[in-house]
């Protein structure tokens, strides 16, 4: 565990190898250079450290403290970011590609554009993450919390999402296409615009979301709760909509040349709507 920053008064930890904090470090380049070269970067702690730019692919992240660190730009792509802390630190524009980040922390991280490709995001906290215009396109998430994260116009084909929370995320004109989404909650997102063809919902809840001018077409939503989602305008040719909830949906202007009869689809408007 570090000491803490030498510095009086400064409520930081220490950098490894240093007596002193990232904000009261004098000798920054010689310390990044510190960091390129290490054999392992597993368990370091790095808060605040400005590590944008650097080419640290396949490298051992896990259990390393970055919190606040700043790794734009950065090549992390094969990397070992187990369990690392990330919160409210700076990923945009970095390469993190086939990483594993399993029971990693990215609350409030700032990603925009954020290369996660092939990603391992198994037990992940990522509320409120800023992650726009990012690529998620075959990556794992798996038990993780997305809520409340800004995903507008990122990429998300083929991810596979299984038993993981994205209520009141921002989807708008993201692309799921062939997604899977298994036992998941979408409750209150906006997925407006979205690409989701052929993406499947499986038992999975989108009580609330926001759909309208989605492309859904040939997409399943079997077994899945869509009570007072907003499908104004989507396309929902070839759609399945077998054993599904629409009750109190809004399907005007929507084209529903759908497959399989709905579990139910009440209209009407009763005052306290279940989240099931």
């Amino acid at each position: 565990m570090s000491e803490k920053c030498r510095v009086q008064g400064c409520p930081n930890k220490a950098l490894d190898g240093r007596d002193e904090c990232w904000l009261h470090l004098e000798h920054r380049e010689a310390f990044r250079a510190h960091v390129a070269n290490a054999a392992s970067i597993a368990g370091m702690n790095l808060a605040f450290v400005d590590l944008s730019g650097l080419m640290l692919a396949g490298r051992d992240f896990s259990g390393a403290r970055l919190a606040g660190a700043n790794l734009s730009g950065t090549d992390l792509s094969g990397t070992n970011m187990r369990a690392v802390d990330l919160r409210r630190g700076m990923l945009s524009a970095s390469n993190l590609s086939n990483a594993d980040l399993t029971a990693a922390c990215l609350v409030g991280v700032r990603a925009e554009g954020v290369d996660l490709s092939a990603a391992k995001l198994i037990d992940v906290e990522a509320s409120h993450a800023s992650l726009p215009l990012s690529r998620l396109v075959r990556a794992e998430i798996s038990d993780a919390f997305f809520d409340f994260a800004d995903l507008s116009g990122a990429e998300l084909d083929e991810v596979r999402i299984t038993d993981s929370v994205l209520g009141g995320a921002l989807a708008g004109e993201a692309s799921f296409s062939g997604a899977l989404v298994l036992r998941s909650s979408l409750v209150g997102a906006d997925l407006t615009g979205a690409d989701l063809r052929r993406a499947i919902f499986r038992d999975s809840s989108l009580v609330r979301t926001l759909l309208a001018g989605a492309d859904l077409r040939d997409c399943s939503f079997e077994g899945s709760n869509l009570s007072f989602a907003d499908i104004t305008g989507a396309d929902m040719q070839g759609a399945n909509i077998a054993g599904a909830i629409l009750d109190y949906a809004d399907t005007i202007g929507a084209e529903m040349a759908t497959e399989g009869e709905p579990r139910s689809i009440r209209q009407g408007g009763p005052e306290n709507p279940s989240d099931a």
